[in-house]
């Protein structure tokens, strides 16, 4: 969808915790929730740090996951007590 839209010439604004859609864009808004905010530019070598550390977050998470399950089967377990 963002490359044919790109494609047609539409500009597109993303709102997402995603670094994997900075391909698709030239700038990138940073908000930091404190009111404060960056505008830059994107390039590769930040998009790549930026899709490593996207890549190690998720790696973490699907390491987790058999903990996870077995807690949520724990909580399960003790809530049809």
């Amino acid at each position: 969808m963002y490359a044919h839209a790109k494609d047609l010439g539409i500009s597109l604004v993303t709102v997402s915790h995603r670094p994997s859609l900075f391909k698709y864009h030239q700038y990138l808004l940073r908000l930091d929730g404190s009111q404060g905010w960056k505008f830059e530019t994107l390039d590769s070598g930040k998009e790549l740090l930026s899709l490593t550390e996207e890549i190690a977050d998720l790696e973490r998470k699907i390491s987790a996951m058999p903990e996870t399950r077995q807690r949520l089967n724990q909580v399960n377990k003790a809530l049809r007590l």
